[in-house]
């Protein structure tokens, strides 16, 4: 309803709330420059250190969740470690707490130069084709600058949700472009899939992280107090092991520890306590979160803590009563 109380046309009350719904994004990827096969990509609001983060875990993880999801057909890149990363000149980049998780993680990082396309040719290449293929092809492009489309309202037709356009473009890199001709340097229109496969075979991959130190330098951390039931992280996910236990006593824990996770695996954990000097694995003790996301979880809690007004006063009022 307006201030006055009338009721407001239903297509106003429409285009008020696309005033708040719809909104730029921004998508990181990342690819083998050998074999040029995509790596990990992810759509955020803004490129900063998190999104940065999240692209990093993706690389260095199974990405079967994203085949089975999206119905994808293709075989994704496996989880690899990190030797040489090299990225573009941008803060979400290039800031203290990207730069200290590839260090954690033992890997090389380069910073290429602003506006310097031929420092880094393979990542701007494959932007191109993706715009080529995928995002001229999608309702609501904006193009590549102020005025290429004269005419044309893409908030108006912009119609994607994120979800949807994350498929779209998972279903690409799995199943479309790593079965395309190549014809850059050192590919000689070879198939990106196919030049993966032939490197692991004759060459081996670069051997994937350490568990423990990918959760501590890429995941998420949170402080708790460990008790006999374990550890209970981000309001209501508990983590338990039978050495967590053994090293509580053995090293006289009071206090709060760190816990370290993988947002996107919640199978297990690390703790990390003050006197030992290695980390603890713990598992999961909830096995309806053994398959979901962490914000997938917490978007779960929220939804069964959440309650319509009516019933809660109907039920308060029973229980004054």
């Amino acid at each position: 309803r307006a201030d006055d109380g009338t009721r407001m046309p239903r297509c106003d009350a429409l285009q008020n709330l696309e005033e708040h719904i719809r909104s730029r994004f921004w998508i990181l990827v990342m690819i083998d420059v050998a074999s040029r096969m995509p790596l990990a990509w992810v759509i955020a609001e803004s490129p900063g250190a998190e999104a940065t983060l999240a692209l990093l875990r993706m690389a260095t993880r199974d990405k079967t969740r994203e085949k089975l999801l999206y119905g994808c057909t293709g075989e994704p890149a496996a989880a690899v470690g990190l030797m040489h990363v090299k990225n573009d000149n941008g803060t979400g980049l290039r800031n203290s707490t990207v730069v200290g998780a590839l260090m954690g993680t033992g890997s090389i990082n380069t910073i290429t130069r602003t506006y310097a396309s031929a420092d880094r040719p393979h990542i701007e290449r494959l932007f191109g084709r993706l715009e080529m293929d995928v995002f001229k092809l999608l309702p609501g492009y904006t193009g590549r600058g102020p005025g290429e489309l004269p005419g044309y309202d893409a908030m108006a037709n912009g119609v994607l949700t994120v979800e949807q356009l994350y498929g779209i473009v998972s279903r690409y890199f799995i199943d479309e472009y790593p079965s395309t001709r190549h014809h850059g340097v050192g590919m000689g229109g070879r198939r990106p899939s196919e030049v993966y496969r032939t490197i692991n075979e004759t060459r081996g991959q670069i051997p994937p992280i350490d568990p423990h130190t990918r959760r501590i330098q890429l995941g998420w951390k949170d402080e708790v107090t460990p008790t006999d039931e374990g550890v209970r992280v981000f309001s209501g996910v508990w983590f338990n092991s039978t050495e967590l236990q053994r090293k509580r006593e053995e090293y006289g824990v009071k206090g709060k520890v760190k816990v370290y996770v993988d947002p996107d695996d919640m199978n297990l954990a690390t703790v990390v306590l003050p006197m030992a000097p290695e980390p603890i694995e713990v598992r999961l003790q909830i096995t309806a979160f053994a398959d979901m996301t962490l914000p997938e979880i917490l978007r779960l809690m929220a939804e069964q803590r959440r309650e319509d007004p009516e019933t809660a006063a109907f039920h308060d009022d029973r229980v004054m009563r």
